[in-house]
């Protein structure tokens, strides 16, 4: 008993001082490295959930609508006349004029000699008969010598007869307002001056002759169109087959 009193008599003074300042520190020191530790555990865990958001922002992204976006490369137009414009065709009883759409292989049809006097010519192939979507087209109005206004309903790529001898091929695009034409007479061709150029929406034919050549709507034009670059002459070679 005595000596357990003198022992806790100077412990409270000296000691006690000591031990509650490191008791204090331990406390700290404890409740110091917990806290760091959720911390630590919870950066992951805003890290995880910024990356998710992150890769969640990247899938929609990722996804854009730029698989629609490419379009269907659109069907190239026919090139040739309207299904309204009108030939002469030569039946027993004489010339009548008939349109396009009316034309079978075997019909004869008005067109050119070599030296501008009008002829017949067969029909060997009549194109896009069973076509009736609309094509856009240019109406090619002009002014005969007479005074007569009349116009062409034809493709742009359409080759028309520019001259005879020799015979020069022009298509329909390049013929401006004030050039001329050549258009069917009374006995052959006339000249004829384009008045004005417009463009309109019509179903469309188009007539292979064994001449090449065809008046339609009174113009004297090729059966032929620019395919790919190809020369009428080239394609007269090509379509003799045909004929």
């Amino acid at each position: 008993t005595p000596t357990s009193a003198p022992t806790s008599t100077p412990t409270p003074t000296g000691t006690q001082s000591p031990s509650m300042s490191v008791s204090p520190t331990a406390t700290m020191s404890e409740s110091a490295t917990p806290s760091p530790s959720p911390d630590a555990s919870a950066t992951p865990t805003e890290t995880a959930t910024s990356t998710e958001s992150s890769s969640e922002t990247a899938t929609p992204s990722a996804t854009p609508t730029a698989t629609p976006t490419p379009t269907p490369t659109p069907t190239p137009a026919p090139i040739c006349f309207s299904v309204h414009s009108s030939t002469m065709q030569w039946t027993p009883s004489g010339l009548k004029s008939v349109t396009l759409g009316d034309l079978r292989p075997g019909d004869l049809v008005q067109a050119f000699d070599a030296d501008g006097r009008l002829a017949l010519t067969e029909v060997v192939l009549v194109q896009h008969h069973d076509c009736w979507d609309t094509t856009q087209l240019l109406r090619i109005a002009y002014r005969t010598m007479a005074g007569e206004e009349k116009s062409l309903h034809v493709s742009e790529n359409h080759y028309l007869v520019k001259g005879l001898q020799p015979r020069v091929y022009q298509l329909a695009r390049d013929f401006m307002v004030g050039d001329e034409l050549l258009v069917a007479g009374v006995e052959g061709h006339n000249v004829a001056k384009i008045i004005s150029k417009t463009v309109v929406e019509e179903p469309v034919r188009n007539v292979l002759t064994t001449s090449d050549m065809i008046v339609v709507d009174g113009v004297l034009a090729s059966s032929y169109t620019n395919v790919f670059g190809i020369s009428p002459k080239l394609q007269a070679l090509l379509t003799l087959p045909l004929k």
